[in-house]
């Protein structure tokens, strides 16, 4: 990751948002510096994801201009005395970055000093293109070093501890050591953090690269043990000959066979590669998307095995019934994370969902039992499905085969191929033909004749809604009209 002036000017002058923002200020007669992780950003050729503009007077009549520049939306921060956050319109696409008007105090110097880690705090004089570096922010980067500004004022914001391991994870950088100390001793207040801002942070970790790397972060800084203590019981609790690795060491491996299947699925998924791809980037709710929703399911999996570890008289360890425990600490970690109805369904469905395929196999995978699964779980087939995979290959102990791995892959791939054709192909007949046809009222005779249709169908054994009828009349006995 290359850090030079070049980047900066390069990126800023061709970033369509930050051009506006200059230009709005030079209408109004102010004077700005654009601030904050964009500089940063710039300095290492990236687009910056968000603007920070600290204005040398009023940051209020600068907020209107940009709004009437971008169309954006101005909100004043509560609890922040004269910060206004432009953000985009809800039909708005091209560009759904937010803009934060700060006002400078007394000079870009004090500003700055607010900043939490000197990556953070350096700004960029566009009108003379000087960049604005008193804590040494650039040649830190350029180090892949993060240091705090004022490491003893940490512990009054721990929600800093996150916003490290943010930092840490968008420019590769590692904690300096008297940083680092400052941390653990912040990170047990993270719980006075407001939840929501908690979860936003946490998906955002969760859809940045290297995850299970960032999950080892969050651990070293003792962040987890502070807001998922549940997953802290399982960083010592060890596993059967299944497995290779412990609960923990298990969690961070599926992680990264999640992120290397999901970083390239063409190459496991073949032809629905770009599909997954597509799936894995709709929004669950308030705008995180399914990816980061599977990686936190993946991070707190295995949970219940704390509470479910027993062991035999013959020394096996086992967790019987770890997934149903492991959703019901899925869902009350959701609740204390505030998330809506939505989200914590999509946490505690495939937390408790995980073994699925497993015992699909084990009761008998046939075409008929994988569209039962798809049906079943619906919209979460394809991530419940991918996330079984990477529990799977990070199953490798004595009694793991490769040829059990790769007969796995082969049942998730089939079902995920049922799960797009379901979706491409509608069913030949529904419910209700077929009850008022066969005089039978609806109910699970029904359904069972339903799902009897669409595994011919998906065997190629019907292709329209007469062979679809003719199919099922034979099971009521010549009632069928």
């Amino acid at each position: 990751m290359e850090v030079t002036r070049e980047n900066l000017e390069t990126t800023l002058h061709n970033d369509a948002l930050a051009a506006t923002a200059t230009q709005a200020a030079r209408k109004t007669g102010l004077h700005i510096h654009i601030a904050g992780s964009a500089v940063a950003d710039a300095l290492v050729g990236t687009t910056p994801t968000g603007l920070t503009i600290a204005c040398d007077r009023d940051a209020g009549t600068m907020a209107r201009a940009l709004a009437s520049a971008t169309g954006m939306i101005p909100v004043p921060l509560k609890g922040s005395r004269g910060v206004v956050a432009l953000l985009p319109r809800a039909f708005e696409v091209t560009d759904r970055r937010t803009i934060v008007v700060v006002p400078a105090g007394s000079g870009i110097d004090e500003h700055l000093l607010g900043a939490g880690f000197t990556v953070q705090a350096m700004a960029f004089d566009p009108d003379s293109g000087a960049l604005v570096d008193p804590f040494g922010g650039e040649s830190d980067l350029a180090a892949g070093r993060l240091k705090a500004v004022s490491p003893g004022g940490l512990y009054a914001q721990p929600s800093r501890v996150l916003t490290a391991v943010q930092l840490g994870a968008r420019y590769r950088l590692e904690i300096e050591e008297n940083t680092l100390q400052a941390l653990k001793r912040a990170a047990p207040a993270l719980w006075r953090v407001e939840p929501r801002l908690v979860w936003g942070a946490l998906a955002r970790l969760m859809r940045a690269p290297r995850p299970a790397d960032t999950a080892s972060t969050l651990r070293e800084l003792g962040a987890l043990a502070a807001l998922l203590p549940e997953v802290a019981d399982v960083f010592d609790v060890p596993q059967n000959y299944y497995h290779h690795l412990g609960v923990w060491g298990h969690t961070l491996e599926v992680m990264e066979h999640l992120e290397a299947m999901l970083d390239d699925p063409s190459s496991d998924f073949k032809v629905y590669g770009a599909r997954i791809v597509a799936h894995m980037a709709v929004s669950v709710e308030g705008g995180v998307d399914r990816r980061a929703f599977l990686f936190f399911s993946a991070l707190i999996h295995d949970i219940g095995k704390a509470a479910t570890m027993t062991v035999t008289q013959s020394g096996r360890i086992r967790f019987q019934g770890h997934q149903e425990a492991s959703a019901r600490l899925a869902d009350r970690i959701s609740r204390r994370l505030s998330l809506g109805r939505r989200g914590r369904s999509q946490v505690v469905g495939l937390v408790g969902q995980h073994m699925r395929l497993g015992f699909l196999m084990k009761e008998g995978e046939s075409a008929a039992s994988r569209l039962r699964v798809v049906r079943d779980l619906g919209s979460r087939a394809v991530d419940v499905a991918v996330l079984s995979l990477a529990d799977r290959l990070a199953t490798r102990g004595e009694a793991s085969t490769s040829e059990g791995v790769e007969r796995y892959e082969r049942v998730v791939r089939r079902v995920i191929a049922d799960y797009f054709w379901d979706r491409d192909y509608p069913s030949l007949v529904r419910g209700g033909e077929v009850s008022v046809l066969a005089r039978v009222p609806p109910g699970p005779e029904i359904s069972q004749k339903l799902l009897d249709i669409r595994v011919a169908q998906r065997e190629g054994l019907v292709s329209n809604w007469q062979q679809a009828l003719e199919y099922v009349s034979p099971d009521f006995k010549g009632k069928m009209r």
